[in-house]
C-alpha cells in the first residue's frame, strides 16, 4: 500500500492497481463530503470528473491564498 501511495506500482498487478485506484478516489470523495451511497452510484467517468473538479478547486484556493499572502507582504 505504501509503495502504491509513493507511485511505485511495478510490484502490483493490474487488478490490484485498479482496486487501489478505486479506493483512493472513493476516500478522496468521502473526504470532500460526498455521501457514500452517492459515490457508489457514480460511473467511473463521473468519479474522475468530480475528482478533477475537486483538484482544480483546491488549486484555485491555494493560488488565491498565495496571492493574498503576497499582497499582504507588500
Amino acid at each position: 500500500m505504501v509503495s502504491y501511495l509513493r507511485g511505485n506500482t511495478s510490484s502490483l498487478d493490474v487488478d490490484e492497481i485498479r482496486h487501489m485506484n478505486y479506493w483512493a478516489i472513493t476516500l478522496r470523495l468521502l473526504d470532500a463530503g460526498l455521501p457514500h451511497d452517492l459515490i457508489q452510484e457514480l460511473h467511473d467517468g463521473e468519479m474522475i470528473s468530480l475528482l478533477a473538479f475537486l483538484s482544480a478547486r483546491e488549486k484555485k484556493r491555494h493560488e488565491d491564498q498565495q496571492a493574498q499572502s503576497n499582497a499582504h507582504r507588500r
